[in-house]
């Protein structure tokens, strides 16, 4: 069964007033419409970033432990103990320690564990010019959407 809404069109269709006739050739954005779909796409984005599956949660979890320095460059990620902390089986955990080295936060020893990665000084250097032009753009994005109070 459909459901509708109170203007009488269908859930999942755009409202009869901004529906073009068929055949009707396609008119621009009202800039409300297009501010609507900012939100819209900001909204879809913000879903985005929640964790999908247990595996997902569990990398969060742990990339936010190394970055805070809760688990400092060179300690061991042990399977089991990892398992016991957040109650989950091991095969989570697999996925989310292979998700952490793909991301490089985590170097894993074949047949051994993994460790949390030590950045050596070149690739310090490039996560810091990574950062300053990601700074950077933040900053011009900030100017160009300042309000007049702002100013």
């Amino acid at each position: 069964m459909t459901q509708h809404r109170t203007d009488g069109t269908q859930v999942g269709s755009a409202p009869r007033s901004t529906r073009p006739a068929k055949g009707a050739p396609r008119v621009r954005q009202t800039q409300s419409r297009a501010a609507a779909d900012v939100a819209e796409d900001a909204a879809v984005t913000a879903k985005a970033h929640v964790p999908r599956t247990l595996a997902d949660w569990l990398r969060t979890q742990l990339s936010d432990d190394i970055v805070r320095g809760e688990l400092a460059p060179g300690a061991v990620l042990d399977e089991m103990e990892l398992a016991r902390r957040f109650c989950v089986s091991r095969t989570p955990v697999r996925e989310a320690l292979r998700m952490l080295v793909a991301s490089g936060l985590v170097d894993l020893r074949p047949h051994r564990s993994a460790v949390v990665a030590r950045p050596d000084r070149h690739q310090m250097l490039g996560m810091f010019e990574a950062l300053r032009e990601l700074e950077a753009l933040c900053a011009g994005f900030a100017a160009e959407r300042m309000t007049k109070p702002e100013q």
